[in-house]
């Protein structure tokens, strides 16, 4: 369950965050209380800088990678989550040895890249060529 710009309600810290950005808890997973713009903004930039964080993590020297390909992985891991994408061990050892090709195959053969559908299209092909096709973030 999310709101916002993908907030997952799940999260462990969900109950902090909300109070932090002023919201009831409470009220916002009972649906009586929406979030206004502000709100949604702040814990939206909040996750995105986690994300930045751990794929900083999971992807050796991902601070020497290419714009383009970084925005990708933190878009995975904003997307999928750390648990998750982890599990994508070809796709992250392909992305470790720069191999491109190699890492936009994997991912275009996985649930998720059907899932998303045009979305996972024109990752891979981000991911693949280094490429910005569409803003993503």
């Amino acid at each position: 369950m999310t709101i916002g710009v993908g907030f997952n309600l799940h999260r462990a810290d969900t109950r902090d965050l909300l109070n932090r950005v002023g919201a009831d808890y409470q009220a916002v997973i009972e649906g009586k209380q929406k979030l206004d713009d502000p709100q949604i903004q702040i814990l939206y930039a909040h996750t995105v800088q986690e994300a930045i964080i751990t794929a900083g993590k999971i992807f050796d020297n991902f601070e020497m990678i290419d714009d383009v390909r970084q925005r990708v992985l933190v878009d995975l891991v904003f997307n999928m989550g750390e648990k998750t994408l982890r599990e994508f061990q070809q796709t992250i050892a392909a992305v470790n040895n720069r191999d491109w090709g190699k890492a936009a195959t994997h991912l275009s053969e996985s649930l998720w890249y059907r899932q998303v559908k045009d979305r996972g299209k024109r990752l891979v092909a981000m991911l693949q060529d280094g490429v910005k096709l569409k803003e993503i973030l």
